[in-house]
Formats: structure tokens, sequence, C-alpha cells
């Protein structure tokens, strides 16, 4: 399976610090990205029919270049979270062990972005920031070659799905 192209840069210098300053104070703390958003599934195997995912992520950016990501959701079925954390630009497990990996990169001065690389399917959290406002947006994109998304339940278990929509997105932003 060919790896994802990653011409992407990482935080360096001015770039991260622009970022920085585009949002409030941050005394020699973090900021924080607040993030509500539903993903609708499409179950074909082992779970068929359509039903809600309700996702809560919290995304700081700590000094250091350091990320942390929490993530808990729940749905009709299945509840959970995970959390993942490490060095802006780096590759980290994202509580499923070599399976799912995260990496966060910024885009631009006001920009910032994560892939969350699936199996079979990459999902991009995009993040713009503007003083005390930020806008998020998620992509569900299959890799070549595959006709389903993959996700996995509570157990590790593989379920599988025809279409992952996201909606109803809000974004929060605030320093400590």
């Amino acid at each position: 399976m060919p790896k994802r192209n990653r011409t992407k840069t990482s935080i360096v210098g001015a770039s991260g610090l622009l970022l920085w300053a585009a949002c409030p104070a941050h005394p020699a703390g973090s900021m924080t990205f607040d993030i509500t958003y539903v993903d609708q599934m499409q179950g074909i195997s082992p779970i068929t029919g359509s039903f809600p995912v309700r996702v809560h992520a919290v995304v700081t950016l700590h000094n250091g270049n350091w990320v942390t990501e929490q993530r808990t959701w729940q749905s009709p079925i299945d509840s959970g979270s995970t959390t993942s954390e490490g060095v802006m630009g780096a590759e980290v497990a994202a509580g499923r062990g070599a399976e799912i990996n995260v990496t966060w990169h910024v885009e631009s001065a006001t920009s910032l972005f994560r892939y969350r690389d699936y199996p079979q399917h990459v999902e991009t959290l995009h993040i713009t920031v503007s003083g005390q406002t930020c806008i998020a947006t998620l992509q569900h994109r299959l890799k070549p070659g595959f006709t389903s998304y993959e996700r996995f339940g509570r157990k590790e278990e593989p379920r599988y799905f025809s279409s992952v929509v996201s909606s109803g997105i809000s974004c929060r932003v605030s320093s400590q």
C-alpha cells in the first residue's frame, strides 16, 4: 500500500510563531481547540444501517512544538476515547498501535491540519484561527484501491462503512 504524500512542512520558526500570535494571549502556556461534530456512518459489515457518532476532540498546542489530542465518541452502538500526543510534524500512534497514526502540521500563519491515517482511508481535520474564534472542517478520503472505510470498535474489532460524513462542526479556541 503506498504511503500518502507528505510534502507539507512541519511547524518551523516564523510560521509557528505567527499561528501562536494569531490566537489569544498565552502566557508560557498552551492554546486549546475544543471541537465537536457528528460523523454519520453508513455501516456495511458487521453492522448495517446508518447511525450518528458524536465526537468531541480537545486539541492542545503546547510550548516546545508539542501537540496533544484527546477524543471521545459516542454512538448508539459504542463509545470510547483515545489520546495521541507528539511533536508537531511527527507521525504518532493514535490509540490503535500501528494501525492508526496521527500527524499535525502548520499550513499557514493562521491554520493547521491533522491527518488521521486509518488502514483504508485518511481523515483530515483543518483548523483556521482568527483571534478568539476558529473554524474546523473535516474530510474523509478513501485510499487508492479501497471502497470502504475501516474503523474499529472499542474491543479493536474492525467495522466497515460505505460512507462517513461529518457535520455540525463547531470549534472554540482558548489559552491556558
